[in-house]
């Protein structure tokens, strides 16, 4: 059932890739990029905003196509407080000894 509402709801708004956010009548979508120092690890977290409380989903990882996709790894990506979540976590690790990595983290959320 969750699939087909999500689905639906994707139809609805084709426009959802564009960049920052977008919102219809049932959801929230929001994306940012942020740079993760050389040789480091950290967290990022994303919270829905307070007229769509329902976090539904979640993106984290390195933002682009390359060869420094081997420098970052995921360690967790998930809602951090249970099942009635509003609030998404990445946590990374960037292994480059030398070059922060992009790392772009993104979140649906529902009403």
């Amino acid at each position: 059932m969750f699939k087909k509402i999500l689905f639906a709801a994707l139809i609805v708004a084709p426009s959802l890739c564009a960049a920052g956010s977008s919102t219809t009548a049932n959801y929230y979508y929001y994306w940012d990029d942020t740079t993760l120092s050389a040789n480091s690890y950290g967290y990022r977290e994303r919270t829905c905003p307070s007229n769509y409380p329902r976090l539904i989903s979640g993106s984290c990882g390195h933002r682009d196509y390359n060869s420094a996709q081997q420098d970052i790894k995921v360690n967790f990506a998930g809602g951090i407080n249970g099942a009635e979540t509003t609030t998404f976590r990445c946590l990374v690790a960037n292994d480059n000894r030398t070059a922060g990595r992009a790392i772009r983290v993104g979140i649906v959320c529902g009403k």
